[in-house]
């Protein structure tokens, strides 16, 4: 009797260990195509959905671009050359009601809600000077671009709606010199 636990144990730890692997390897899976839809690749934007009055750029101009490594980079206007600024790599993260929704300009939490609800992955990116940046993905395939400052408290002056305008090549051979 104390045989036939000790192999049903085995066999039941077993399978757990099978199973659990296999769920691994295909959230790894899921993971790698959410991040083949945003990683290595230039962005416009196509839409300011709440904004303090910034610059918008024209949706077919490259405005963002993030490498294959996941590096978010942006125009560098600080010189006479037009050059490109690291902004820093994007990390997995979790968007929730009070570092997204209630961060937003006032007026527009219930569309940042929205926004949250539909997404099924995000990335997060904060410059040495606190200057913070939200990479959403939604369900639909819509990428949005949360931009704001990381302080005390965080606060999120920009959401732009982003649309794709080729491999990060594009981005490059505009910025580069």
């Amino acid at each position: 009797m104390q045989k036939i636990k000790r192999i049903l144990i085995t066999f039941l730890c077993v399978a757990f260990l099978l199973s659990f692997s296999a769920f691994v390897i295909y959230r790894d899976q899921q993971y790698q195509q959410l991040k083949a839809q945003v990683f290595d690749r230039s962005f416009g934007t196509q839409a300011n959905l709440f904004s303090n009055a910034r610059t918008v750029f024209l949706p077919e101009y490259p405005s963002y671009c993030i490498t294959e490594e996941g590096i978010l980079c942006v125009p560098d206007f600080s010189t006479e050359e037009m050059g490109v600024r690291q902004v820093g790599e994007l990390l997995p993260f979790q968007l929730t009601q009070r570092n997204f929704d209630d961060c937003v300009a006032d007026g527009h939490a219930a569309d940042a809600a929205t926004i949250r609800s539909h997404t099924v992955s995000a990335w997060k990116a904060v410059t040495e000077d606190g200057e913070l940046y939200y990479l959403i993905l939604l369900e639909n395939g819509v990428v949005f671009l949360a931009v704001g400052q990381e302080a005390d408290t965080v606060s999120l002056y920009e959401v732009y709606q982003l649309n794709n305008v080729g491999t990060t090549d594009v981005f490059l051979n505009t910025y580069s010199n």
